[in-house]
């Protein structure tokens, strides 16, 4: 495990203690796609910390845009993962 980053079963571990609820969304781009046009590209990320994007121009911390997308995806059914996909995604991180 990389410093400052939890796996998702140390996060959904982290949520059970406290009783409250893991859903599993794919991540794939979301920190390249803008929140509020959702155009996807990676020119979007000048560098680590900057989101910009190229054409909306909608600006904000990349970490913070990436956020509003994977909370936007938490209400699209295609983009949760299945139970399957899920452990199959968990299994990878854990080696």
């Amino acid at each position: 495990m990389q410093y400052g980053k939890l796996s998702i079963m140390e996060t959904t571990v982290k949520l059970e203690c406290v009783h409250k609820p893991s859903t599993t969304v794919k991540s794939a781009y979301s920190s390249q796609e803008c929140g509020v046009c959702h155009y996807p590209d990676r020119t979007n990320r000048p560098d680590q910390q900057t989101f910009c994007c190229v054409v909306c121009g909608f600006s904000t911390h990349a970490d913070h845009n990436a956020a509003l997308n994977l909370a936007r995806r938490l209400e699209d059914a295609e983009l949760r993962l299945s139970g399957k996909a899920r452990d199959q995604s968990t299994a990878h991180e854990a080696t």
